[in-house]
């Protein structure tokens, strides 16, 4: 499987790694490659002590906007300050509600 990961620098030198979605799943080093190397790890011990499941919730407007706003905040708060990440959710949620509704059919 393939994850995104989110790779910034660090004031003081270095890199910081984060797996998008899992923000446990970071990683710190020099040079960046070692950063994305700690991610890699730290994501393979959180998948080998559980499992990702799939639930299906019924989508309305008002629960779609306050949960882009908890994912902002909670999930990618490394992004909170970023004015692409609401739009990028809100295509997201737009492109799984396609998907979803193209399952049902099939």
């Amino acid at each position: 499987m393939k994850y995104a990961v989110f790779v910034r620098p660090e004031s003081d030198g270095g890199y910081i790694a984060t797996v998008l979605g899992w923000s446990r799943c970071e990683g710190r080093g020099e040079p960046e490659s070692e950063a994305v190397e700690q991610a890699r790890a730290a994501l393979e011990k959180a998948l080998a002590a559980g499992k990702v499941v799939t639930i299906e919730v019924e989508p309305g407007t008002e629960m779609d906007r306050r949960s882009v706003a908890w994912w902002q905040s909670h999930v990618v708060g490394q992004l909170a300050d970023d004015p692409t990440a609401a739009e990028w959710m809100e295509e997201m949620a737009s492109l799984r509600q396609e998907a979803n509704r193209s399952e049902a059919t099939e």
